[in-house]
C-alpha cells in the first residue's frame, strides 16, 4: 500500500468498514489492500471473524487497520456481544445479552455514561477530543501551515453520546 503522496496533491482514501464481521469482509480487505484499491480499514473486535483479522494484520504489518467502536449488532442471523460484561442497567444489550440490532435502540436503551465508558476504554488516548479541539485541528489542517502533512489520515473521536 503506497503512502508516498505527492505534496500539494489531493488523495482519495477508500476505507473498508466492518472488517472482521465475516470471512468475506476479511478476504476483500486483504485482496483490495494488496492491489492498492483501498487505503485502510476498521475492524469490529466483537465480531466472529476478528481472530482472522488479527492473523492477517500479523502476517502483513503494512495493512492500515484500525478499530471500529461497536455498539450495535445489525446483521442477521449472526449477532455479537460486548467483550466486557456490562450490567443490565447499562442498557447496552438486549434481553439475550447481544448488542441492540440498530442505533435507534441503542439510543433508546443505553445509558449515555455507559456508552462513553465503553467507547473510552477502547480508545487509545482514553478520552475524546473536545469539540473545540477537533475544530482547531480541522482549521489547522486546511491552513497553509499544515503543508508538511502528506497523506495523513486523522480520525477525530466523536459520536452520538460523546458530546
Amino acid at each position: 500500500m503506497p503512502t508516498d503522496y505527492a505534496q500539494g496533491r489531493k488523495a482519495l482514501v477508500i476505507h473498508e468498514d466492518d472488517v472482521g464481521m465475516t470471512h468475506g469482509s476479511n478476504v476483500a480487505f486483504g485482496e483490495l489492500s494488496a492491489r492498492g484499491v483501498i487505503s485502510s480499514g476498521s475492524a469490529m473486535v466483537p465480531c466472529p471473524w476478528f481472530a482472522e483479522t488479527l492473523a492477517m494484520a500479523a502476517a502483513e504489518p503494512s495493512l492500515d487497520l484500525g478499530v471500529h467502536l461497536t455498539l450495535n449488532s445489525e446483521q442477521r442471523p449472526v449477532k455479537w456481544r460486548p467483550l466486557t460484561n456490562p450490567p443490565k442497567s447499562a442498557g447496552l444489550t438486549d434481553d439475550n445479552g447481544y448488542f441492540w440490532p440498530d442505533p435507534a435502540l441503542v439510543r433508546r436503551h443505553a445509558e449515555p455514561e455507559a456508552v462513553r465508558e465503553a467507547s473510552r476504554t477502547r480508545h487509545a488516548m482514553k478520552r475524546f477530543g473536545k469539540p473545540e479541539e477537533v475544530a482547531r485541528t480541522a482549521l489547522f489542517l486546511v491552513s497553509d501551515e499544515s503543508s508538511y502533512f502528506t497523506g495523513e489520515i486523522l480520525h477525530p473521536a466523536g459520536g452520538m453520546f460523546t458530546g
